[in-house]
């Protein structure tokens, strides 16, 4: 129909108008009719008939980094043994209402994730001088850990297969998994 043609087409442009890391919240675009008019009038019989309508859109918006900043301030402090990763909380509004205040009420989803806190010292300086078979042993020992790479950045001959000797050669990287 005409009027979901030109509700399409105002939210594209709506869309367009945002600021960066602004976003519609879909479920309180309104229009409302504030012209029709058909040429020529209802009843009348014509080869052709015009029709103009003219709507009044109306859309709330947010900014995503606000929302964000929220949810740091909801989310529930991490368990023992975990920090938060704020790289990977999201947040999602699943329903939005507009009350007779004016005022909106939102439901939210957050989706926290936490990575094991580590000692990496203590990680290093157990897998310093070590075979690779000993270094995943030992790692596969430690609490939270649930998989391993090891990766030569620098292989050098003299090695034969261990780990670095020095501690400080040896990076640790804690890559979150999702499961």
């Amino acid at each position: 129909s005409l009027s979901e043609e030109l509700i399409t087409r105002a939210k594209s442009q709506l869309i367009s108008r945002l600021s960066s890391g602004e976003k519609l919240i879909d479920s309180l675009i309104k229009s409302e009719v504030v012209q029709k008019k058909t040429t020529p009038p209802a009843g009348s019989e014509a080869k052709e008939v015009k029709m103009e309508l003219s709507l009044k859109i109306t859309a709330y918006s947010f900014k995503e980094d606000d929302l964000q900043a929220l949810s740091q301030k909801i989310v529930v402090d991490p368990p023992a043994g975990f920090s938060s990763n704020q790289n990977q909380t999201s947040v999602i509004i699943e329903k939005a209402e507009l009350d007779k205040t004016g005022f909106i009420k939102a439901k939210g989803k957050i989706n926290a994730y936490f990575l094991p806190t580590l000692d990496l010292d203590t990680v290093q300086s157990h897998l310093s001088a070590k075979s690779k078979d000993q270094a995943v042993d030992y790692l596969s020992t430690v609490p939270f850990v649930g998989g391993v790479r090891l990766y030569d950045d620098f292989p050098l001959f003299f090695l034969n297969g261990r780990m670095p000797f020095m501690k400080k050669n040896i990076t640790v990287k804690i890559i979150p998994t999702i499961l």
